[in-house]
């Protein structure tokens, strides 16, 4: 998970902007946010996102995600990001436990807000990037060598690579604010290994 340059601890790596990625549908080219759906139920807050580009299993692993920052849960995390990966970051970074590293992410993100406490509201995906888009080709490599570092061999476990756009509304003291104002819009990869997706 990306923070847009304010958070860093994430991934080391330069950002792109990214436009609204096309998906061949027999001959039609669909332009991402035309079949835009909500979804909430068995979630902690709601997530749009279309459902042309992104599966509901992969839109729940971002609210998921997100909240195991919020509640700086270690299982919670694992279940929804590569457990190696979040050890090599943890590691990396020089921290004592992935609830550390978690506990990092909030308040780097509060930092962000500008409160201390806070909640995940709700999540927006505008745009979605995926291998077919050649602008991204570079960053899937760069975490394909991250993911290999963490655990050797992991990239020819993956199925699938995406990189989303997501735009988050936060709730501090009864009002709600928008991280996206604050930091932009918020990158994600999506991997989808051995079967299961999961945010990078």
């Amino acid at each position: 998970m990306i923070l847009k340059k304010a958070l860093c601890l994430s991934l080391a790596l330069g950002m792109l902007s990214l436009t609204a990625c096309k998906e061949e549908k027999g001959s039609v080219r669909l332009e991402y946010g035309k079949t835009m759906i909500s979804e909430s139920e068995g979630l902690p807050f709601p997530i749009e996102f279309d459902s042309h580009f992104l599966t509901s299993e992969e839109a729940d692993v971002i609210v998921n995600y997100y909240y195991s920052i919020a509640e700086q849960d270690e299982e919670l995390a694992k279940q929804n990001s590569y457990p190696a990966y979040l050890d090599y970051l943890a590691e990396t970074y020089e921290f004592d436990s992935i609830k550390a590293f978690l506990k990092s992410n909030y308040d780097t993100i509060g930092g962000v807000l500008g409160t201390d406490e806070y909640e995940f509201k709700s999540i927006k995906i505008t745009a979605c990037a995926t291998e077919e888009d050649k602008d991204v080709y570079t960053y899937f490599d760069e975490i394909d060598e991250m993911l290999d570092e963490a655990s050797e061999g992991t990239s020819k476990k993956i199925e699938k690579r995406k990189l989303v756009e997501a735009d988050i509304t936060c709730s501090a003291d009864g009002k709600d604010i928008s991280l996206t104002e604050k930091a932009d819009g918020q990158q994600l990869y999506i991997y989808t290994i051995d079967g299961k997706p999961y945010v990078l």
